[in-house]
């Protein structure tokens, strides 16, 4: 769905799992709210945990209920257990072309089958 006020769509990712991840339903909407804010929201159930990986350039800070990338904005998470930040450094000469010497991986776990990230 698009319009000139928001654009969204939707995917069942559940079959891009293998079945032994016991992945029942896995579902992502992601919604631009044009010129305020994206939401991403993943349903999910199954017989593990499921933990949301995001790749970013900038180290966030933690806050309660969400991320802070200082000058840059927010992510406001919901349904969501403690992230964890890790960084990764890189080493591949050709990725560091175009990448920085250092990039993070922010892992955000999916607490009662429904994450919902807002990103200003």
């Amino acid at each position: 769905r698009f319009s000139e006020e928001e654009a969204e769509f939707s995917l069942d990712m559940a079959g891009a799992y293998p079945s032994v991840a016991g992945v029942e339903h896995y579902r992502r909407r992601v919604r631009l709210l044009r010129g305020s804010h994206v939401e991403v929201v993943d349903d999910y159930l199954g017989g593990r945990e499921a933990v949301l990986s995001l790749m970013v350039a900038e180290k966030p800070a933690l806050m309660p209920g969400g991320l802070v990338f200082a000058g840059l904005g927010e992510i406001a998470c919901e349904g969501a257990g403690e992230p964890v930040i890790e960084a990764i450094t890189i080493n591949d000469a050709r990725l560091r072309q175009s990448w920085p010497p250092e990039i993070y991986r922010v892992l955000i776990p999916i607490k009662a089958g429904r994450l919902c990230l807002t990103i200003s």
